[in-house]
């Protein structure tokens, strides 16, 4: 449960301890009745509501700033004054959208790619230096740990000189050499992908490494995908991303 719900939680049921201690028996039946009423719905975690987004800027007073899905749908977007905003959203499991801060003649000053959660989170945008920070995202700080953990790995610099080497090959049409590199690269990212799944204890389980393992995987073949799908726990359900590599692998 969300810390400031929990806290709220605790303070309204010593409210209540409170004001029953004031009244008598009938009165307070009811009113205890209405009172854990309030307190349920006034605790009712966040995460089964949705997500807020508050932000706060920096060098840019007004704007405009919207949350958009994978498939370029609205989430929510807002025009604001006064450096800060508040947009609220919902996804059905963690997804990656995309946040949009835009001047007030539509420049845009900010884009994030964000591994959302339904929590309460703040971000704070640095206009002149395009810079934007995050509290409370504690699956996409994970994400960005595997990301930037990702690009240490050395057979994933190598997998990049393999992608230049095949840009050239198809360039100058060797087929033969363009076959080899692909067969190469397909070993080369099945290792990327081993290592990486090693980075953490608990990575078989982990939503953001299945968000990562799917941005690198999704537009490979067919074994590779399984490949990677067979690194995760199997019992593991509750990733948006692996189980769509999953249904991917199963519709071949």
């Amino acid at each position: 449960m969300n810390e400031t719900f929990g806290i709220t939680c605790v303070i309204y049921q010593f409210v209540i301890g409170c004001v029953l201690r004031l009244i008598n028996s009938p009165m307070k039946v009811c009113l205890l009745s209405i009172m854990t009423l309030f307190v349920v719905l006034s605790c009712t975690d966040v995460s089964k509501r949705g997500f807020t987004l508050t932000g706060d800027t920096e060098g840019l007073e007004k704007g405009m700033v919207k949350v958009i899905d994978e498939d370029q749908n609205i989430i929510d977007s807002i025009s604001f004054d006064q450096g800060r905003f508040l947009l609220r959203g919902k996804v059905d499991q963690p997804r990656f959208v995309y946040i949009f801060v835009n001047d007030e003649e539509g420049n845009n000053c900010i884009f994030s790619k964000f591994l959302m959660e339904n929590k309460e989170i703040r971000m704070y945008v640095r206009s002149p230096q395009r810079e934007v920070t995050f509290e409370g995202a504690t699956l996409h700080e994970e994400y960005m740990e595997y990301v930037k953990y990702l690009l240490t790995i050395p057979e994933q610099k190598e997998v990049q000189g393999l992608y230049n080497d095949l840009s050239e090959a198809i360039a100058n049409g060797e087929t033969s050499r363009k076959e080899k590199i692909m067969q190469e690269l397909s070993i080369k990212r099945d290792t990327v992908i081993s290592i990486l799944m090693r980075y953490k204890e608990d990575a078989g389980r982990s939503q953001a490494a299945a968000a990562l393992v799917y941005d690198q995987t999704s537009i490979h073949g067919i074994e590779e995908k399984k490949f990677a799908v067979s690194k995760f726990d199997s019992t593991f359900t509750d990733s948006y991303y692996l189980n769509k590599l999953r249904k991917e692998v199963e519709s071949e």
